[in-house]
């Protein structure tokens, strides 16, 4: 006989009904006690309960659980009764019943709050089920003191099979007074010191390790820690964050199978969807989430104020943490855009336009330059910006540029309040004596968005500098999420110019440039049906992007980055090394460095030792790691092969090596596979092993390519030319205006 016993606040209804069907349905002969609540001295009335049922139930049963909605009832039999009942679960609905405090409730009260139970012996956990509807209950008993410790979800209860336990007794001490629990007549009892006291600084040091034991609630910790309003709430969702083994397949998939059920429901709160998906990725669920994101900042009229900080997070999710784009992905981006916009509109709304109505009589046209962050000269698109307005404004002195920062990755705190776990960037200003001595002597003006400000003051600072110089054009460099750009397409022309082959996340453009054959663009643009009215017009015009690359500072060695003259040296350059370096790239160029004892592997860029040393750890006498060299032509120079990762960008870092006559080797449809062109691209990872492997046996092979690289660099990315086309896209763009004004 399987004997399940019902304790229970009120009268059995909901989630309570629920359960009882469970049991009843899997063979369990049933008893339930509803309203306990009014029976005085039911914490203690376990072995009268036992003795009823026993002389109505036919005998001893073979396994006995007790379900209750008590919970002080529930957690201190937990204990006290911990191996004489074989099961437990715990049906948190929304009876929230506490006894009332006197001489006879205290010790169980005492016992229900968890207080010194690491000290005695517990078997088995305390089931129950956890939801959306009950989340705010849950997060009281779950997370105080690390109590989730001591549960598991109801859905893994074991209907058939039992917790073997062993008996113990018990002996517990609270204010000089002594209470015994005994599982059998023999033998001696645990003895429990309780007390009210909760070191909360214990209970910090030991939540992460706990919580990595028990991953099966992490789903739930993550949900309900992020719609308490508690100041610890932030600090154990960092936690959470750093103690997961987020390459744990059963936790993965204890939070896919949660998420998948839960994600959308409606109780959960805005922060608490936003933060689940941010750990799915983190779980490697990357599927969905990018939707999920977008939607649930479309569906929602109550946070704007942190829409647009979300949108600029989630490309970085996209770029470091692999969130996969879906059909609608750019379409729900505009819209999002478009709503941020007119969020911060009435701030903007009384700057108008003042463009420069000099051109006439031979005045300078004005172009204002908008990008979303200069960094180091070692970042790739910075370094294309800062070339492109050096050799415009030398070769066409009549035009006047200025480039205005927005800085749209460095955040206010009050945005980024809603999220715990944010990628930002350094202020772009703080690298303002760089920029200007690489523009020198062209006389290329710069403004930095003000970092110190919220979104909305630097919004209005930044509109009223871009007004007040009154340009004839705005040339839109990466900025397709812009607020600004939003806000002067409705002053000024706008010409579109991408960082990399992908499609501009922005409709709001006279000129729209692409990298790529004009057909191949707009196949993305069918696939995700965006842009399409703008290229079946002729709105999109393809360039040949020019690259002003430096050579060597100084003449380097081989020894000064411990490398032979006999070595074979590959090396890879990145920004974000850390996403690029993929698993299946570095465990191939492990593969290539244990089959030739001479090949070494230079990695350039931050991120790149955590990045290689989790995936392939020792072995590190054939890797060499630099964070950062300020004279990057000069150590391509001391080396035989770029290796790419397998990744979209790195356009320039590639070019840099091949300027250096360096053969690049890379997976076709990347910015380096545009740039390396048909010889250096290749279709699949067997070719590109097996280039490689060409490589190091052939050294003439392999300076002959190096040779067809630097002609190739030279002759294709020639800044002039490239700033001559620009100048007629910058007319494209006029006449394109021009017709939008008239329509």
């Amino acid at each position: 006989m399987k004997l399940a016993v019902a304790l229970l606040v009120g009268s059995p209804s909901g989630a309570a009904e629920g359960m009882l069907a469970d049991f009843d349905q899997a063979g369990y002969q049933v008893h339930v006690f509803g309203n306990v609540e009014d029976q005085a001295g039911i914490l203690a009335a376990f072995p009268d309960i036992m003795h009823y049922i026993g002389s109505n139930a036919g005998g001893e049963p073979e396994r006995l659980v007790l379900i209750s909605n008590y919970r002080e009832l529930l957690f201190s039999w937990f204990r006290c009764y911990n191996s004489l009942i074989d099961d437990f679960v715990f049906c948190c609905d929304e009876h929230d019943y506490e006894a009332p405090v006197n001489a006879a409730t205290q010790m169980y009260k005492c016992l229900a709050a968890f207080n010194n139970s690491g000290r005695e012996t517990l078997q088995g956990r305390i089931f129950i089920a956890v939801g959306p509807d009950n989340f705010a209950t849950a997060a009281a008993l779950l997370l105080r003191n690390n109590n989730f410790v001591h549960f598991a979800p109801y859905n893994e209860f074991n209907f058939a099979v039992k917790t073997a336990k062993t008996p113990v007794n018990k002996r517990y001490y609270l204010n000089k007074r002594e209470y015994e629990y005994r599982a059998t007549a023999d033998g001696t009892a645990e003895n429990i010191l309780l007390s009210t006291d909760v070191d909360s600084a214990e209970e910090d040091r030991e939540f992460p390790a706990a919580l990595s034991r028990h991953p099966h609630f992490v789903f739930f910790y993550i949900a309900m820690l992020s719609m308490q309003a508690a100041s610890s709430a932030p600090r154990k969702l960092l936690a959470i964050f750093s103690a997961l083994n987020r390459d744990n397949a059963v936790a993965a998939e204890y939070y896919r199978h949660y998420f998948e059920q839960h994600g959308q429901d409606a109780r959960l709160s805005f922060q608490a969807k936003i933060i689940l998906a941010f750990f799915a990725l983190q779980f490697g669920i990357t599927d969905g989430v990018g939707r999920f994101l977008m939607q649930t900042m479309l569906s929602d009229s109550t946070h704007r104020k942190y829409h647009y900080f979300l949108l600029v997070q989630a490309l970085s999710y996209e770029a470091n943490l692999g969130m996969q784009p879906y059909a609608g992905l750019y379409n729900d981006r505009q819209q999002i855009l478009s709503a941020a916009s007119e969020y911060y509109r009435p701030a903007l709304a009384p700057q108008t336009g003042a463009q420069n109505d000099n051109n006439s009589a031979g005045g300078k046209r004005k172009v204002a330059v908008l990008v979303p962050q200069l960094l180091a000269l070692v970042h790739a698109p910075t370094r294309v910006i800062l070339n492109y307005c050096k050799q415009l404004k030398l070769d066409y002195p009549d035009y006047e540029l200025k480039i205005f920062v927005e800085d749209t990755h460095f955040f206010d705190p009050e945005e980024a309040a809603i999220m715990p776990f944010l990628f930002k960037s350094v202020p772009s200003g703080q690298d303002a004596g760089i920029h200007r001595e690489f523009l020198s002597p062209a006389a290329v003006d710069i403004h930095y968005s003000a970092v110190d400000l919220p979104r909305k003051e630097r919004l209005e600072r930044d509109l009223a500098a871009i007004t007040s110089f009154g340009p004839d054009l705005v040339w839109a460099v990466n900025a397709d999420v812009s607020i600004l750009r939003e806000v002067l397409f409705s002053l000024y022309p706008v010409l579109d110019m991408p960082s990399t082959l992908k499609i501009s996340c922005s409709c709001k453009a006279d000129l729209f440039i692409c990298f790529q054959d004009i057909a191949q663009v707009k196949a993305e643009c069918e696939k995700y049906d965006f842009l399409l009215e703008s290229i079946n017009s002729g709105k999109f015009v393809r360039h040949q992007p020019g690259m002003d690359l430096a050579g060597p500072q100084r003449e380097k060695s081989r020894s000064e980055y411990f490398l032979r003259p006999e070595d074979f040296v590959l090396i890879t350059v990145g920004n974000r090394l850390d996403a690029d370096l993929t698993a299946d790239f570095v465990l191939m160029v492990d593969s290539f460095l244990d089959k030739h004892a001479n090949a070494k592997w230079v990695v350039v860029g931050k991120g790149g030792e955590n990045a290689v040393g989790k995936l392939c750890p020792g072995s590190a006498g054939n890797r060499v790691f630099i964070e950062y060299d300020d004279d990057l032509a000069a150590l391509y120079a001391v080396c035989d092969v770029y290796i790419n990762p397998f990744r979209q960008g790195g356009g320039v870092s590639a070019a840099m090596a091949m300027h250096q006559s360096l053969p690049v080797v890379t997976l076709g449809g990347s910015d380096v596979g545009a740039i390396a062109g048909s010889e250096g691209s290749l279709t699949d990872k067997d070719d590109y092993w097996a280039e490689m492997e060409r490589l190091y046996a052939d050294g003439d092979y392999r300076r002959n390519r190096g040779r067809r690289a630097k002609q190739r660099i030279d002759e294709v990315y020639g800044m002039a030319g490239a700033v001559k086309e620009m100048v007629g896209f910058f007319g494209q763009t006029l006449a394109n205006y021009r017709k939008r004004q008239e329509a």
